[in-house]
């Protein structure tokens, strides 16, 4: 196996320019490290950029500005090569107010983000009585968004395009090292420039730590990796195809009424996936749409092979990013789990969940009928976890009205970051039963003991 021993160095860093060097590596290893770190770099490193635009007196980017020289389309094409030191999560908004003859530099903004390149020229007042007041959003992200791809705004800001990637260039060339006599080992040279926001030395480190991360994650095998089928990941395939066909797919296009599509556009229903994340119960409140409107657009949605009850789980959020019924088999799983072991560490999504689902569970157990046999029978599908249920768990806590777990939180895992949790009980009569159980059974042992030794005598 072969085993790193290369040594790493800083032959030249600043503010914004690196040079380092990495040997000696193994045989081919610099061309394959070199490639792997160089294209993270340029791609998927975090970095803060420009997102939206707000003039005051300007509605649209092809306006002008009395007293000033550039145009509103000039002036944001200034703005997004502002470049700001990395800030908190969240968007930040910066302001600028201008008044008088002179220039105006990127330093004039003001807000809770530093910016780099404050000698940037934005734009010129040309009049003593031109002015310029504009507002500025900023957020950290990764890559390069489409001002299209951005999420809608506050009323009068103008999504522009983000280049959010704080590394400019990356070079890269490998060499030969020697090591003693021999001459077959690799020397990897790269270069890195930066816009200022982050030094080469923080890039490279960031990149190396994202590629090891990565890396270490080929063979992970997790607990939702194992109850995944081929039917549950082929239904997550159809299911992203629809939901991105019903985006695609305006209301207009439906077999509706001018006036149920009116009452429909009013709401800032456009698209059939809107209409599908409002619900049918949330729709029957909206002035215009009496019942009778209700049952034309259920009508049209059967069309299209759906209806209200199966697509809830297909437009909302998965709650672990897979089908529905592998969902479903992974919440039956930890829940089993939970039931049998007492207790569950898992990640802090996943606990979440099972928590959710084991509250419920339980306060059925408390209640012995015959509609909450079923479902519990139904949840798990096994007689002996229903008997469970009902025999230990819920007895048990009869008298406790809810909040009958504790979620921990634990530390992060190794291999991907995930925050992990553990899911207890918060009261210990079901542990302290299951213990005196075990005593019983030992006293009764040790009673019948003495009868078999007189058989015997």
């Amino acid at each position: 196996m072969i085993t790193p021993q290369f040594l790493t160095k800083i032959v030249e860093n600043s503010d914004s320019f690196g040079t380092f060097s990495f040997e000696p590596l193994a045989q081919s290893f610099g061309e394959s490290m070199g490639n792997a770190l160089r294209r993270t770099l340029l791609s998927s490193l975090e970095g803060t950029a420009v997102v939206a635009v707000k003039i005051e007196g300007v509605s649209h980017l092809f306006s002008t500005l009395k007293g000033v020289k550039e145009t509103a389309l000039e002036i944001t094409l200034n703005l997004k090569q502002v470049k700001f030191k990395k800030g908190a999560e969240g968007a930040h908004t910066l302001t600028l107010n201008k008044k008088g003859i002179g220039k105006v530099l990127a330093k004039d903004l003001e807000g809770d983000l530093e910016v780099v390149n404050g000698d940037l020229y934005i734009c010129e007042i040309t009049n003593e009585k031109g002015k310029v007041e504009l507002e500025v959003m900023a957020e950290s992200g990764v890559g390069y968004i489409l001002a299209e791809e951005q999420p809608e705004r506050e009323f009068g800001f103008i999504s522009i395009d983000s280049a959010y990637s704080p590394v400019k260039k990356v070079v890269y060339k490998v060499e030969e090292a020697r090591v003693g006599r021999k001459s077959n080992s690799d020397r990897l040279i790269i270069q890195i420039w930066t816009d200022g926001s982050i030094t080469p030395e923080e890039s490279l480190k960031q990149a190396a730590e994202l590629l090891s991360k990565q890396l270490a994650h080929v063979f992970v095998q997790n607990d939702v990796q194992k109850t995944l089928s081929e039917s549950a990941v082929q239904e997550t395939i159809n299911a992203e195809a629809q939901d991105k066909k019903f985006k695609d797919l305006i209301i207009d296009e439906l077999n509706l009424p001018s006036r149920v599509v009116n009452a429909l556009l009013r709401e800032n229903i456009e698209t059939v996936a809107d209409l599908i994340k409002i619900g049918e119960e949330k729709l029957v409140s909206y002035k215009g749409l009496g019942r009778k409107s209700i049952d034309l657009i259920k009508d049209e949605l059967k069309k299209l092979g759906f209806e209200w009850n199966n697509m809830k789980h297909r437009i909302a959020k998965r709650k672990f990013g897979f089908g529905y019924d592998a969902n479903k088999m992974l919440l039956r799983q930890l829940c089993r789990n939970f039931f049998i072991e007492q207790t569950l560490t898992t990640t802090k999504q996943k606990a979440k969940a099972a928590q959710i689902a084991v509250e419920k569970l339980v306060s059925k157990s408390k209640v012995k009928n015959e509609a909450n046999k079923n479902y519990i029978l139904k949840f798990f599908g096994e007689q002996a976890l229903v008997d469970r249920l009902f025999d230990t768990v819920g007895p048990a806590l009869v008298k406790i009205e809810g909040g009958y777990t504790r979620l921990t939180l634990n530390s992060q895992r190794q291999s991907d970051g995930a925050m992990m949790a553990r899911l207890s009980w918060a009261h210990p009569v079901v542990a302290e039963k299951k213990k005196s159980e075990k005593k019983a059974e030992k006293t009764v042992e040790k009673t019948e003991e003495p009868k078999l030794v007189e058989e015997k005598k």
